[in-house]
């Protein structure tokens, strides 16, 4: 069975040495580049739960589920660390409630966010995870043919 890597397309600034980790993963395994155009702007929940769980499946179609950052200056301490190595950047359902895909994942780190002010407790994820998540969503999409899921094509406007 052949190793598959998809890998985001960073076309933002970055320490990071994309290029070379990309270069490697090209002499190892077939490399798949991704756009990451609203893979940290998305829930993952946005394809539908039967497209994550049962192979083979569509995603389901739709503008699907916006996230919000959620302001560092109310919030209290987190349950978690963040993933990220900068100042850690949480999203969460703009809707409320909590992501049923992310949250059946016992390797997604989960945040809590507590407004000081008003006392709201928010379940929420750090945005690279979510994004990270996504661009598997999206490659798995791509590998069973059904090629980018409606929420993460770019839109005109």
């Amino acid at each position: 069975m052949p190793v598959v890597v998809f890998y985001g397309d960073a076309k933002f600034a970055s320490n990071f040495p994309h290029q070379q980790v990309r270069r490697q993963i090209g002499l190892r395994a077939l490399h798949v580049s991704l756009s990451e155009a609203y893979t940290s702007a998305m829930c993952p929940c946005s394809v539908g739960l039967d497209c994550i769980f049962t192979s083979n499946t569509k995603a389901a179609d739709g503008d699907g589920v916006l996230l919000s950052d959620l302001s560092h200056d109310n919030a209290a301490a987190s349950q978690a660390e963040p993933s990220s190595a900068t100042e850690p950047r949480y999203r969460a359902h703009k809707s409320g409630g909590e992501c049923p895909i992310a949250g059946k994942l016992r390797f997604m780190p989960k945040h809590t966010h507590v407004d000081k002010k008003t006392g709201k407790r928010t379940v929420c994820y750090d945005r690279d995870d979510l994004a990270a998540l996504n661009l598997l969503i999206n490659g798995r999409s791509w590998y069973d043919g059904h090629g980018r899921p409606q929420a993460f094509r770019w839109r005109k406007g």
